[in-house]
Protein backbone atom coordinates (compact mmCIF):
# COMPACT_ATOMS: atom_id res chain seq x y z
CA UNK A 1 0.00 0.00 0.00
CA UNK A 2 2.95 2.42 0.35
CA UNK A 3 3.84 2.54 -3.24
CA UNK A 4 -0.42 3.76 -4.15
CA UNK A 5 -0.62 6.87 -5.17
CA UNK A 6 -3.68 8.66 -3.89
CA UNK A 7 -5.54 10.89 -6.09
CA UNK A 8 -8.96 12.43 -5.68
CA UNK A 9 -11.34 13.20 -9.20
CA UNK A 10 -14.24 15.63 -8.78
CA UNK A 11 -17.38 16.52 -11.20
CA UNK A 12 -18.96 19.58 -12.37
CA UNK A 13 -18.22 22.32 -9.42
CA UNK A 14 -19.90 24.73 -10.67
CA UNK A 15 -18.79 27.80 -8.29
CA UNK A 16 -20.02 25.69 -5.26
CA UNK A 17 -16.17 26.08 -4.28
CA UNK A 18 -16.69 26.58 -0.15
CA UNK A 19 -18.41 23.22 -0.46
CA UNK A 20 -16.16 21.58 -2.43
CA UNK A 21 -13.14 22.53 -0.36
CA UNK A 22 -14.32 21.92 2.73
CA UNK A 23 -15.29 18.93 1.92
CA UNK A 24 -11.97 18.01 0.23
CA UNK A 25 -10.29 19.11 3.99
CA UNK A 26 -12.19 17.26 5.75
CA UNK A 27 -11.32 13.81 3.08
CA UNK A 28 -7.86 14.76 3.15
CA UNK A 29 -7.76 14.73 7.12
CA UNK A 30 -9.56 11.48 7.40
CA UNK A 31 -8.05 9.48 4.52
CA UNK A 32 -5.23 11.52 2.85
CA UNK A 33 -2.90 13.06 2.40
CA UNK A 34 -3.99 12.81 -1.36
CA UNK A 35 -1.31 13.86 -4.13
CA UNK A 36 -3.85 15.85 -6.46
CA UNK A 37 -7.49 16.57 -7.08
CA UNK A 38 -8.92 16.55 -10.49
CA UNK A 39 -11.76 18.19 -11.92
CA UNK A 40 -13.67 17.19 -15.00
CA UNK A 41 -16.24 19.36 -16.35
CA UNK A 42 -17.63 22.67 -15.36
CA UNK A 43 -15.58 23.94 -12.13
CA UNK A 44 -17.11 28.06 -12.90
CA UNK A 45 -20.78 29.28 -13.30
CA UNK A 46 -22.26 30.55 -15.31
CA UNK A 47 -23.16 32.74 -12.18
CA UNK A 48 -20.56 35.46 -11.54
CA UNK A 49 -22.26 35.91 -7.84
CA UNK A 50 -21.70 32.33 -7.36
CA UNK A 51 -18.22 32.40 -8.66
CA UNK A 52 -17.49 35.03 -5.98
CA UNK A 53 -16.88 32.19 -3.73
CA UNK A 54 -13.60 32.08 -4.80
CA UNK A 55 -12.49 35.58 -4.06
CA UNK A 56 -11.62 33.99 -0.39
CA UNK A 57 -9.23 31.73 -1.79
CA UNK A 58 -7.59 34.11 -4.05
CA UNK A 59 -7.35 36.63 -1.12
CA UNK A 60 -5.32 33.61 0.43
CA UNK A 61 -8.19 34.46 3.29
CA UNK A 62 -8.95 30.83 2.96
CA UNK A 63 -6.88 28.00 1.64
CA UNK A 64 -6.99 24.78 -0.83
CA UNK A 65 -5.42 21.50 1.38
CA UNK A 66 -4.66 19.78 -2.04
CA UNK A 67 -2.91 20.74 -5.05
CA UNK A 68 -6.28 21.30 -7.29
CA UNK A 69 -6.30 21.43 -11.60
CA UNK A 70 -8.53 22.30 -13.37
CA UNK A 71 -10.35 21.48 -17.07
CA UNK A 72 -10.52 24.56 -19.49
CA UNK A 73 -13.94 26.03 -20.49
CA UNK A 74 -17.12 24.44 -22.34
CA UNK A 75 -19.34 27.65 -23.36
CA UNK A 76 -18.34 31.28 -23.95
CA UNK A 77 -19.82 32.63 -20.78
CA UNK A 78 -16.99 30.48 -18.57
CA UNK A 79 -14.01 31.36 -20.81
CA UNK A 80 -13.90 34.75 -19.12
CA UNK A 81 -12.92 32.58 -15.65
CA UNK A 82 -9.74 31.12 -17.08
CA UNK A 83 -7.45 34.22 -15.94
CA UNK A 84 -3.87 32.55 -14.94
CA UNK A 85 -0.33 33.29 -14.63
CA UNK A 86 2.02 32.14 -17.38
CA UNK A 87 2.15 28.80 -15.24
CA UNK A 88 -1.77 28.49 -14.77
CA UNK A 89 -2.37 29.20 -11.87
CA UNK A 90 -5.39 30.39 -10.39
CA UNK A 91 -4.94 30.83 -7.26
CA UNK A 92 -2.28 29.02 -4.61
CA UNK A 93 -3.06 25.24 -5.32
CA UNK A 94 -5.65 26.02 -7.79
CA UNK A 95 -4.57 25.80 -11.37
CA UNK A 96 -5.81 25.23 -15.50
CA UNK A 97 -4.62 22.09 -17.12
CA UNK A 98 -4.33 23.94 -20.20
CA UNK A 99 -6.48 23.06 -23.60
CA UNK A 100 -5.06 19.35 -24.08
CA UNK A 101 -2.05 17.66 -23.06
CA UNK A 102 -0.14 14.67 -20.81
CA UNK A 103 0.23 15.64 -17.22
CA UNK A 104 2.83 13.59 -15.34
CA UNK A 105 2.94 13.52 -11.56
CA UNK A 106 6.56 13.34 -9.57
CA UNK A 107 5.42 9.73 -8.63
CA UNK A 108 4.97 8.34 -12.32
CA UNK A 109 1.02 9.03 -13.11
CA UNK A 110 0.50 9.93 -15.53
CA UNK A 111 -2.81 11.80 -16.34
CA UNK A 112 -3.86 12.93 -20.33
CA UNK A 113 -6.69 15.67 -20.64
CA UNK A 114 -9.10 17.29 -23.21
CA UNK A 115 -10.68 20.52 -22.30
CA UNK A 116 -14.25 21.72 -23.78
CA UNK A 117 -16.32 20.50 -26.40
CA UNK A 118 -15.98 18.51 -29.50
CA UNK A 119 -16.60 21.28 -32.24
CA UNK A 120 -19.52 20.82 -33.48
CA UNK A 121 -20.14 20.36 -37.69
CA UNK A 122 -22.07 23.45 -37.98
CA UNK A 123 -19.31 25.92 -36.30
CA UNK A 124 -16.77 24.36 -38.11
CA UNK A 125 -14.94 28.20 -38.53
CA UNK A 126 -15.01 29.36 -35.18
CA UNK A 127 -11.78 29.17 -33.49
CA UNK A 128 -13.33 29.32 -30.22
CA UNK A 129 -11.36 28.23 -26.82
CA UNK A 130 -14.17 26.03 -25.71
CA UNK A 131 -13.79 23.86 -28.41
CA UNK A 132 -11.40 20.91 -29.54
CA UNK A 133 -11.19 19.46 -32.70
CA UNK A 134 -9.58 16.26 -34.23
CA UNK A 135 -6.03 17.86 -33.98
CA UNK A 136 -6.22 18.12 -30.58
CA UNK A 137 -7.26 14.51 -30.14
CA UNK A 138 -4.09 13.32 -32.28
CA UNK A 139 -1.91 15.72 -30.88
CA UNK A 140 -2.90 13.95 -27.41
CA UNK A 141 -2.49 10.67 -28.64
CA UNK A 142 0.87 10.97 -29.54
CA UNK A 143 1.88 12.72 -27.01
CA UNK A 144 1.13 9.73 -25.07
CA UNK A 145 3.11 6.95 -27.66
CA UNK A 146 5.75 9.66 -27.94
CA UNK A 147 7.86 8.89 -24.91
CA UNK A 148 7.75 4.74 -26.11
CA UNK A 149 10.84 2.83 -27.12
CA UNK A 150 9.13 1.33 -29.30
CA UNK A 151 5.72 -0.19 -30.83
CA UNK A 152 4.45 -3.11 -29.12
CA UNK A 153 6.13 -2.17 -25.58
CA UNK A 154 3.12 0.41 -24.79
CA UNK A 155 0.63 -0.58 -21.39
CA UNK A 156 -1.20 2.81 -21.38
CA UNK A 157 -1.77 5.87 -19.28
CA UNK A 158 -2.68 6.39 -16.16
CA UNK A 159 -6.41 8.80 -15.88
CA UNK A 160 -7.50 10.41 -19.24
CA UNK A 161 -9.70 13.43 -18.19
CA UNK A 162 -12.60 14.97 -20.42
CA UNK A 163 -14.97 16.39 -20.02
CA UNK A 164 -17.66 15.51 -22.45
CA UNK A 165 -18.22 11.44 -22.35
CA UNK A 166 -17.58 8.95 -25.01
CA UNK A 167 -19.69 7.83 -27.70
CA UNK A 168 -21.42 4.37 -27.65
CA UNK A 169 -21.09 3.73 -23.96
CA UNK A 170 -24.40 4.83 -22.62
CA UNK A 171 -27.18 5.22 -25.67
CA UNK A 172 -29.73 7.50 -23.73
CA UNK A 173 -26.46 10.04 -23.17
CA UNK A 174 -26.87 12.84 -25.62
CA UNK A 175 -23.60 14.87 -24.62
CA UNK A 176 -21.07 12.70 -25.79
CA UNK A 177 -18.11 12.99 -28.45
CA UNK A 178 -17.02 10.30 -30.86
CA UNK A 179 -13.95 11.89 -30.88
CA UNK A 180 -13.64 11.33 -26.89
CA UNK A 181 -14.19 7.68 -27.66
CA UNK A 182 -11.58 7.53 -30.20
CA UNK A 183 -9.02 9.24 -27.72
CA UNK A 184 -9.93 6.32 -24.58
CA UNK A 185 -9.36 3.72 -27.15
CA UNK A 186 -6.16 4.69 -28.63
CA UNK A 187 -4.41 5.75 -25.52
CA UNK A 188 -6.24 2.86 -23.60
CA UNK A 189 -6.29 4.52 -19.72
CA UNK A 190 -6.86 2.78 -16.88
CA UNK A 191 -9.77 4.95 -15.58
CA UNK A 192 -11.64 7.62 -17.33
CA UNK A 193 -13.00 9.93 -16.22
CA UNK A 194 -15.76 12.59 -17.55
CA UNK A 195 -18.24 15.51 -16.08
CA UNK A 196 -21.52 17.24 -17.60
CA UNK A 197 -23.95 14.71 -17.53
CA UNK A 198 -24.78 15.40 -13.85
CA UNK A 199 -25.45 11.85 -13.25
CA UNK A 200 -22.64 9.23 -11.39
CA UNK A 201 -22.56 6.29 -13.42
CA UNK A 202 -19.63 3.39 -12.85
CA UNK A 203 -20.68 0.80 -15.45
CA UNK A 204 -18.31 -2.17 -15.44
CA UNK A 205 -14.98 -2.15 -17.11
CA UNK A 206 -14.15 -3.20 -20.98
CA UNK A 207 -11.06 -4.70 -22.07
CA UNK A 208 -9.88 -2.51 -24.98
CA UNK A 209 -8.68 -5.24 -27.39
CA UNK A 210 -5.03 -5.35 -28.61
CA UNK A 211 -4.30 -3.48 -31.52
CA UNK A 212 -0.79 -1.83 -33.11
CA UNK A 213 -0.38 -0.28 -30.74
CA UNK A 214 0.26 -3.07 -28.25
CA UNK A 215 -0.20 -6.96 -27.86
CA UNK A 216 -1.90 -6.50 -24.64
CA UNK A 217 -5.16 -6.42 -24.13
CA UNK A 218 -5.89 -3.35 -21.50
CA UNK A 219 -8.94 -3.04 -18.86
CA UNK A 220 -10.63 0.65 -18.81
CA UNK A 221 -13.19 2.08 -16.13
CA UNK A 222 -15.47 4.82 -17.60
CA UNK A 223 -16.41 6.75 -14.48
CA UNK A 224 -19.43 9.67 -15.12
CA UNK A 225 -19.12 11.86 -11.90
CA UNK A 226 -22.27 14.11 -10.37
CA UNK A 227 -21.90 17.95 -9.97
CA UNK A 228 -20.95 19.40 -6.24
CA UNK A 229 -23.93 19.57 -4.12
CA UNK A 230 -26.95 17.90 -6.46
CA UNK A 231 -29.92 17.53 -5.33
CA UNK A 232 -30.30 13.72 -5.66
CA UNK A 233 -26.81 13.53 -3.55
CA UNK A 234 -25.32 10.97 -6.30
CA UNK A 235 -21.55 10.61 -5.83
CA UNK A 236 -19.32 13.70 -7.01
CA UNK A 237 -15.72 12.97 -5.33
CA UNK A 238 -13.96 10.13 -6.59
CA UNK A 239 -10.91 8.58 -4.74
CA UNK A 240 -8.35 6.87 -6.24
CA UNK A 241 -5.65 4.96 -4.67
CA UNK A 242 -3.37 3.16 -7.76
CA UNK A 243 0.01 2.50 -8.73
CA UNK A 244 1.31 3.90 -11.87
CA UNK A 245 0.86 1.55 -15.08
CA UNK A 246 4.43 1.29 -15.66
CA UNK A 247 5.35 -0.08 -12.75
CA UNK A 248 2.27 -2.76 -12.66
CA UNK A 249 3.33 -6.53 -13.44
CA UNK A 250 1.73 -7.44 -17.18
CA UNK A 251 0.18 -9.99 -15.62
CA UNK A 252 -1.24 -8.15 -13.32
CA UNK A 253 -2.34 -5.31 -15.78
CA UNK A 254 -3.81 -8.41 -18.48
CA UNK A 255 -5.94 -10.08 -15.96
CA UNK A 256 -9.31 -10.09 -16.29
CA UNK A 257 -12.59 -9.06 -14.31
CA UNK A 258 -15.69 -11.95 -14.27
CA UNK A 259 -18.04 -8.58 -14.82
CA UNK A 260 -16.06 -7.22 -18.08
CA UNK A 261 -18.86 -5.42 -20.75
CA UNK A 262 -18.15 -5.95 -24.32
CA UNK A 263 -15.51 -2.96 -25.68
CA UNK A 264 -18.16 -0.29 -26.78
CA UNK A 265 -15.87 1.56 -28.98
CA UNK A 266 -15.06 -0.97 -31.48
CA UNK A 267 -17.57 -1.10 -33.74
CA UNK A 268 -17.04 2.83 -34.42
CA UNK A 269 -15.97 4.09 -37.27
CA UNK A 270 -12.90 6.41 -37.49
CA UNK A 271 -11.03 6.41 -40.42
CA UNK A 272 -11.76 10.24 -40.91
CA UNK A 273 -9.80 10.79 -37.55
CA UNK A 274 -6.18 10.29 -38.37
CA UNK A 275 -6.12 11.81 -42.02
CA UNK A 276 -6.16 15.26 -40.00
CA UNK A 277 -2.45 13.95 -38.51
CA UNK A 278 -0.69 16.05 -40.98
CA UNK A 279 -1.62 19.61 -41.74
CA UNK A 280 -4.43 19.02 -44.68
CA UNK A 281 -2.94 21.90 -46.88
CA UNK A 282 0.48 19.79 -47.01
CA UNK A 283 -1.52 16.83 -48.27
CA UNK A 284 -0.47 15.79 -51.87
CA UNK A 285 -2.15 12.42 -52.64
CA UNK A 286 -4.75 10.00 -50.45
CA UNK A 287 -5.10 6.22 -51.41
CA UNK A 288 -7.09 3.90 -49.37
CA UNK A 289 -4.63 3.21 -46.67
CA UNK A 290 -1.94 5.54 -47.15
CA UNK A 291 -1.04 9.07 -48.47
CA UNK A 292 1.43 11.47 -49.40
CA UNK A 293 2.39 14.54 -47.74
CA UNK A 294 5.08 17.52 -47.98
CA UNK A 295 7.76 17.31 -44.80
CA UNK A 296 7.37 20.22 -42.56
CA UNK A 297 10.62 22.10 -42.89
CA UNK A 298 11.77 20.31 -46.29
CA UNK A 299 15.50 19.47 -46.87
CA UNK A 300 14.63 20.07 -50.33
CA UNK A 301 11.50 20.88 -52.50
CA UNK A 302 10.81 17.52 -53.17
CA UNK A 303 11.31 16.04 -49.54
CA UNK A 304 7.48 14.39 -48.79
CA UNK A 305 6.50 11.84 -46.38
CA UNK A 306 4.19 8.87 -46.72
CA UNK A 307 1.55 8.20 -43.95
CA UNK A 308 -1.11 5.93 -43.24
CA UNK A 309 -4.84 7.05 -43.19
CA UNK A 310 -5.85 4.58 -39.87
CA UNK A 311 -3.26 4.86 -37.02
CA UNK A 312 -0.16 2.20 -37.19
CA UNK A 313 2.60 3.02 -35.26
CA UNK A 314 5.43 1.33 -37.44
CA UNK A 315 5.63 -0.74 -41.42
CA UNK A 316 6.99 -3.78 -38.66
CA UNK A 317 3.10 -3.80 -37.84
CA UNK A 318 1.25 -3.74 -40.71
CA UNK A 319 -1.01 -7.10 -40.68
CA UNK A 320 -3.16 -6.31 -44.05
CA UNK A 321 -1.75 -7.50 -47.14
CA UNK A 322 -3.70 -4.59 -49.08
CA UNK A 323 -2.13 -2.49 -47.21
CA UNK A 324 1.41 -3.64 -48.00
CA UNK A 325 0.86 -3.56 -51.74
CA UNK A 326 -0.77 0.02 -51.37
CA UNK A 327 2.42 1.10 -49.94
CA UNK A 328 4.68 -0.77 -52.21
CA UNK A 329 2.60 0.70 -55.08
CA UNK A 330 3.44 4.39 -53.69
CA UNK A 331 7.24 3.31 -53.68
CA UNK A 332 7.62 2.52 -56.68
CA UNK A 333 5.54 5.22 -58.22
CA UNK A 334 7.78 7.70 -56.41
CA UNK A 335 10.54 5.83 -58.18
CA UNK A 336 9.36 6.04 -61.50
CA UNK A 337 8.98 9.92 -60.72
CA UNK A 338 11.81 10.57 -59.34
CA UNK A 339 14.06 9.01 -62.08
CA UNK A 340 12.22 10.70 -64.77
CA UNK A 341 13.03 14.25 -62.91
CA UNK A 342 16.28 12.94 -63.39
CA UNK A 343 16.99 12.15 -59.28
CA UNK A 344 17.38 8.89 -57.07
CA UNK A 345 15.13 8.50 -53.85
CA UNK A 346 15.43 7.09 -50.61
CA UNK A 347 13.23 5.99 -48.23
CA UNK A 348 13.72 5.76 -44.45
CA UNK A 349 11.71 5.18 -41.32
CA UNK A 350 12.67 5.69 -37.26
CA UNK A 351 9.90 3.20 -34.98
CA UNK A 352 11.65 4.98 -32.12
CA UNK A 353 10.19 7.17 -30.14
CA UNK A 354 7.37 7.87 -32.83
CA UNK A 355 3.74 7.64 -32.18
CA UNK A 356 2.83 6.85 -36.08
CA UNK A 357 4.45 5.40 -39.41
CA UNK A 358 6.33 7.74 -40.89
CA UNK A 359 8.36 7.12 -43.90
CA UNK A 360 10.76 10.29 -45.14
CA UNK A 361 11.11 10.06 -48.66
CA UNK A 362 14.55 12.23 -50.05
CA UNK A 363 15.18 12.80 -53.56
CA UNK A 364 18.77 13.74 -54.60
CA UNK A 365 20.02 14.42 -58.06
CA UNK A 366 20.97 11.17 -59.83
CA UNK A 367 24.50 12.67 -60.40
CA UNK A 368 25.05 11.91 -56.32
CA UNK A 369 23.74 8.86 -56.20
CA UNK A 370 27.25 6.93 -55.34
CA UNK A 371 28.17 9.21 -52.59
CA UNK A 372 24.84 7.92 -50.47
CA UNK A 373 26.11 4.79 -49.04
CA UNK A 374 29.46 6.69 -48.32
CA UNK A 375 27.33 9.32 -46.46
CA UNK A 376 25.58 6.81 -44.39
CA UNK A 377 28.58 4.86 -43.47
CA UNK A 378 30.64 8.04 -42.69
CA UNK A 379 27.31 9.29 -40.12
CA UNK A 380 27.64 5.93 -38.78
CA UNK A 381 30.65 5.74 -37.77
CA UNK A 382 30.09 9.38 -36.37
CA UNK A 383 27.18 8.22 -34.24
CA UNK A 384 28.70 4.90 -33.38
CA UNK A 385 26.51 2.64 -35.06
CA UNK A 386 26.51 -0.35 -36.65
CA UNK A 387 24.52 -1.28 -39.46
CA UNK A 388 23.23 -4.65 -40.71
CA UNK A 389 22.07 -5.13 -44.75
CA UNK A 390 18.36 -7.04 -45.32
CA UNK A 391 18.55 -9.16 -48.59
CA UNK A 392 14.90 -7.73 -49.21
CA UNK A 393 12.00 -5.94 -47.64
CA UNK A 394 8.91 -7.27 -49.73
CA UNK A 395 6.56 -7.86 -46.15
CA UNK A 396 6.85 -6.36 -42.96
CA UNK A 397 8.06 -9.60 -41.39
CA UNK A 398 11.38 -8.68 -42.78
CA UNK A 399 11.11 -5.82 -40.63
CA UNK A 400 11.53 -6.49 -36.00
CA UNK A 401 8.68 -7.84 -34.67
CA UNK A 402 9.21 -6.37 -31.79
CA UNK A 403 11.48 -3.54 -30.22
CA UNK A 404 12.52 -0.30 -32.16
CA UNK A 405 14.67 -0.21 -35.27
CA UNK A 406 15.94 2.08 -37.73
CA UNK A 407 15.54 1.45 -41.53
CA UNK A 408 16.89 2.91 -45.10
CA UNK A 409 16.29 1.64 -48.65
CA UNK A 410 19.31 3.33 -50.84
CA UNK A 411 18.40 4.00 -54.70
CA UNK A 412 20.94 0.97 -55.26
CA UNK A 413 18.59 -1.19 -54.05
CA UNK A 414 20.78 -1.50 -50.51
CA UNK A 415 18.19 -1.74 -47.29
CA UNK A 416 20.47 -0.80 -43.90
CA UNK A 417 18.97 -2.05 -40.73
CA UNK A 418 19.82 -1.08 -36.79
CA UNK A 419 18.23 -2.07 -34.10
CA UNK A 420 20.97 -0.42 -31.74
CA UNK A 421 18.80 2.48 -30.67
CA UNK A 422 19.83 3.73 -27.14
CA UNK A 423 20.39 7.37 -27.73
CA UNK A 424 19.62 7.08 -31.77
CA UNK A 425 19.92 10.59 -33.31
CA UNK A 426 16.32 11.31 -34.07
CA UNK A 427 17.51 13.31 -37.07
CA UNK A 428 19.68 11.04 -38.48
CA UNK A 429 18.46 10.68 -41.59
CA UNK A 430 18.34 14.18 -42.04
CA UNK A 431 21.81 14.31 -40.79
CA UNK A 432 22.95 11.96 -43.64
CA UNK A 433 21.36 13.50 -46.44
CA UNK A 434 22.00 17.03 -45.50
CA UNK A 435 25.74 16.14 -45.22
CA UNK A 436 28.29 18.11 -47.11
CA UNK A 437 28.64 15.53 -49.70
CA UNK A 438 24.88 15.09 -50.66
CA UNK A 439 22.55 18.41 -50.42
CA UNK A 440 24.83 20.31 -48.46
CA UNK A 441 22.52 22.42 -46.24
CA UNK A 442 23.82 20.95 -42.20
CA UNK A 443 21.61 24.07 -41.68
CA UNK A 444 18.32 21.83 -41.97
CA UNK A 445 19.14 19.19 -39.96
CA UNK A 446 16.64 20.02 -37.51
CA UNK A 447 12.86 20.42 -39.43
CA UNK A 448 12.05 22.98 -36.97
CA UNK A 449 15.00 25.17 -38.38
CA UNK A 450 13.51 25.42 -41.62
CA UNK A 451 9.59 25.62 -41.13
CA UNK A 452 8.51 27.64 -44.61
CA UNK A 453 5.54 30.39 -44.52
CA UNK A 454 2.54 28.24 -45.20
CA UNK A 455 1.71 30.14 -48.74
CA UNK A 456 5.41 28.64 -49.68
CA UNK A 457 4.11 24.88 -48.52
CA UNK A 458 1.34 25.62 -50.58
CA UNK A 459 3.41 26.24 -53.73
CA UNK A 460 5.58 23.19 -53.30
CA UNK A 461 2.54 21.22 -52.91
CA UNK A 462 1.16 22.01 -55.69
CA UNK A 463 3.70 21.54 -57.59
CA UNK A 464 4.64 18.39 -56.60
CA UNK A 465 0.91 17.15 -57.02
CA UNK A 466 1.10 18.48 -60.66
CA UNK A 467 4.68 16.58 -61.44
CA UNK A 468 3.54 13.54 -59.84
CA UNK A 469 -0.17 13.55 -61.46
CA UNK A 470 0.80 10.66 -64.07
CA UNK A 471 2.43 8.58 -61.68
CA UNK A 472 -0.23 8.74 -59.47
CA UNK A 473 -2.15 5.76 -59.52
CA UNK A 474 -4.57 7.29 -56.31
CA UNK A 475 -6.21 9.56 -58.69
Amino acid sequence: MDNKIKILVVGDVCGRFKQLFQRLESINKKSGPFEILLCVGNFFSDSDKQNEELIAYKNACKTISVPTYILGPTSEVLNKNYKVNECGEICTNLSYLGKRGLYSLSSGVKIAYVSGREKPPEDQQCEAAYYFTKDDIIAVRNLCFVNKSSASDYRGIDILLTSQGPYGLDEQELNSSKLVSFLCKEIKPRYHFHGLSKKYKEPAPFRLPADQTTQLELCTRVISLAAVGNENKEKYIYALSLTPVHRIRVLDLIQKTTNELKCPFADINYKDVNITKEEKHLIITIGEHFYLALAKGPVNDYHILILSITHIPAASQITNDEEWEELLKFKDALRKFFKDQQQVVCFTERNYKSSHLQINCFGIDAGYSWKISHAFEDKAEEFELKFENLKDLNSPQMLPSQGPYFVAELSDDTILITRQMKHFPLHFARDVFCSPNLLNCEEKTDWRDCKLEKAREVELVQNFREKFSKYDFAN
